[in-house]
């Protein structure tokens, strides 16, 4: 026998507030069947100052298919208790009419929300109207095959730029287990900037602005290796017994040889094996343990790299000056591939599982009367499991609640100590901020 829910005092509260509440709620606390009540209870007109909201303008959104089919079923369960306790009467054919209406409310799951917005203005949304949805394992196959012929195709092609042929040499075509492979890499810059609304002619010039520093970072590498050349000849010439002065003996040994790499690597003549040298020079320092020498030391080892790494400011000064031709390379084949995939979509009027959010914000924000028309159609928008929306659902989900003048009032769930789907770019902090 099915018990009935009887909610606490705070879930009663929540249940029947007036205003528009984020709740925090932990594992087990009856959230989802709070967010199933309160939409039944504006449905219902049980809510202090809220008129009863017709199902077909009411939204719900989870994070999942099988959350939404739960939430509509809860949903269900409590209109049929409703009705059934309810005496004969007006109250109970209101009721009946609505349990009848609710197919008409939106219960689903952001991707299916925004593909019914998408459906209903494909020309606002620059779309085909008769353009096919690829859910996400298809969408993933779709953009993986497309970027892998971007790329074979640019490392064919000695015209080229070099930047597919470094990302293959560097990473392979398809990576390994632990890390991603040129495809991946493109992919995952090109599903970055088009989820940031940059186009991928962005990427090429913020690619520009970091070459244009050039003179800078020379500065900045030889300001590095000067003040390297300095702290060791400092130190080298302290004065200082025991254990710490046999190391510096040994160090200056090393040290001739260390300040030639130094040297190089100021003019920007290295070819690398001079981070060997240096990190022998680290290697033979003495510890920071001695009060004479300590200072010296420290700075030298934040400065220089450890052993068998290639670490520590200097490094750091010299590798991003060694970056700025690659990084102009490999932007510029990432931001064909982006062109790429673009026009292969338009041609083939396919809308992949990441497009659904990112043509929607697009179109929400570009067009403001589409945003209005959705923001009057709607009087109340509630949110389960927001611990798991990304930083683009939330701006979706903002851009509808946005007063302009009317709103959907918004009610929003979630608990970020139950977050799961960092894979799919859920960012916890969204929640938080919320």
């Amino acid at each position: 026998m099915n018990r009935r829910f009887i909610p606490t005092d705070e879930q009663a509260a929540a249940i029947g507030t007036p205003d528009h509440p984020t709740l925090r709620a932990g594992a087990g606390s009856g959230k989802t069947e709070v967010l199933a009540r309160r939409f039944v209870a504006l449905i219902a007109g049980d809510i202090e100052g809220i008129a009863p909201i017709s199902p077909e303008r009411m939204a719900a959104i989870v994070f999942g298919e099988l959350a939404a089919v739960d939430l509509r079923a809860r949903i269900v369960k409590v209109f049929d208790e409703r009705i059934a306790d309810a005496p004969p009467g007006p109250p109970c054919a209101a009721l009946r009419a609505a349990r009848r209406m609710l197919p008409l409310a939106r219960i689903s799951t952001i991707h299916a929300f925004c593909a019914r917005i998408l459906r209903e203005n494909p020309l606002a949304a620059g779309l085909d109207p008769g353009f096919t949805v690829l859910d996400e394992f298809a969408s993933g196959t779709f953009l993986e095959h497309e970027a892998r012929r971007v790329l074979i195709d640019a490392v064919r092609d000695p015209d080229s730029s070099p930047g597919a042929r470094l990302m293959v040499a560097a990473r392979g075509m398809d990576g390994g287990e632990y890390r991603a492979g040129a495809v991946g890499v493109a992919l995952e810059i090109a599903g970055r900037l088009a989820r940031l609304n940059h186009p991928p002619q962005w990427l090429v010039e913020k690619a520009r602005e970091f070459a244009a520093r050039e003179p800078e970072m020379r500065a900045e590498l030889a300001g590095r290796a000067d003040a390297t050349m300095q702290l060791a000849e400092t130190l080298l010439n302290a004065q200082v017994g025991g254990a710490a002065g046999e190391r510096i003996a040994q160090s200056r040994l090393i040290w001739p040889a260390a300040r030639a790499a130094l040297q190089l690597i100021s003019d920007d003549d290295a070819d690398g094996r001079e981070w060997e040298t240096l990190s022998d020079f680290v290697a033979a320092l003495p510890d920071a343990r001695n009060h004479t020498i300590k200072t010296q030391v420290i700075a030298l080892k934040q400065l220089l790299p450890a052993k068998d790494k290639l670490n520590g400011s200097l490094a750091e000064a010299w590798g991003a000056l060694r970056a700025i031709e690659p990084t102009r390379q490999i932007a510029a084949t990432i931001a064909q591939a982006a062109r790429r995939l673009d026009d292969v979509r338009r041609r083939d009027r396919v809308v992949t599982f990441d497009d659904l959010l990112i043509l929607t914000r697009r179109m929400l924000e570009a067009r403001p009367d589409v945003a209005n028309r959705y923001r009057s159609a709607l009087d109340a928008l509630l949110v389960d499991e927001y611990q798991d929306t990304d930083p683009l659902q939330h701006e979706i989900i903002e851009l509808l609640a946005r007063p302009a003048p009317a709103a959907p009032a918004l009610f929003v769930v979630g608990d970020e100590k139950q977050s799961i789907f960092g894979f799919r770019n859920a960012d916890v902090t969204v929640f938080k901020r919320a």
